[in-house]
């Protein structure tokens, strides 16, 4: 009798132990697996945003024509596309289409690598108040509704406008993750007495995996309001509680929202 019992306790006890070993063996595997989700994420975002910085100074110190008309090789005169970027804001305070054509397709050209698994968004803004957005790109993949969005679909490409910095906040964190990198670059402004001040301003690029505009997830989420083809980008109007791009608040107040204007090719 006192045999049989000591052999229940050597049973249970290896049970007890059986079930301890197991418990640890699979909490130190869980720990790996999540260890090294952790290490190939950050390896991940650091190869992005590495990349994006990169791809930032290639947009910004690209050689390109003074001549638009022209070919690199063949023109005459050749500057950094930050230099006519800041000459041609120095002007009226606003970049010419000639100038938004060239420094979308060199963020095009410099995103290239990327292009076909990420969307992105480039803008350049002013920081002193009144803070204003000099300049809004979105690259942003396309699907067909009909099919509900089950093809690999495209690319769109659209110059936008937003009332505040938080029209684009919003937009991006619809996008879901989303990494951002800065940085500061000077431009200048025409004064009343005909002299030149300094103007501070950024200019950022924002990556993400590729999300149609036109899929649900952002039809419901209302941050960003695609204009008509008929439509301008001139004839946005934040202010306006009649306008779509309003985007009313719980009290009515106009908040805005990120308003683009598909590019035709």
């Amino acid at each position: 009798m006192a045999l049989n019992s000591r052999g229940q306790a050597a049973v249970t006890d290896a049970l007890f132990l059986l079930v301890v070993v197991g418990i640890l063996s699979s909490s130190l595997v869980y720990f790996s697996i999540q260890y090294g989700s952790t290490i190939n994420r950050y390896v991940s975002n650091q190869y992005i945003v590495d990349f994006e910085n990169s791809a930032l100074k290639t947009m910004l110190y690209s050689s390109v024509p003074r001549d638009f008309s022209a070919s690199l090789y063949d023109a005459q005169q050749v500057d950094y596309l930050l230099a006519i970027v800041k000459e041609d804001y120095l002007g009226d305070s606003k970049l010419d289409l000639s100038t938004m054509t060239v420094l979308r397709n060199s963020s095009k050209i410099a995103v290239k690598p990327l292009a076909s698994n990420f969307d992105y968004l480039v803008f350049i803004q002013t920081v002193e108040s009144p803070s204003e957005f000099v300049y809004i790109y979105l690259n942003s993949s396309t699907c067909d509704i009909d099919s509900g969005c089950s093809g690999t679909g495209g690319k769109s490409e659209y110059y936008c406008k937003a009332k505040d910095f938080e029209n684009v906040q919003s937009f991006l964190e619809s996008v879901g993750y989303f990494s951002p990198v800065v940085s500061g670059i000077k431009l200048s402004k025409a004064t009343s007495t005909n002299d030149t001040e300094p103007l501070s301003a950024i200019i950022e690029l924002a990556m993400w995996v590729g999300s149609p505009l036109n899929s649900e997830k952002f039809l419901l989420q209302k941050t960003i309001y695609l204009l008509p083809d008929t439509d301008s980008l001139d004839n946005v109007k934040f202010n306006d509680s009649a306008s779509p791009a309003c985007n009313p608040d719980s009290s009515g107040q106009c908040r805005g929202i990120l308003a683009c204007k598909k590019i035709e090719p």
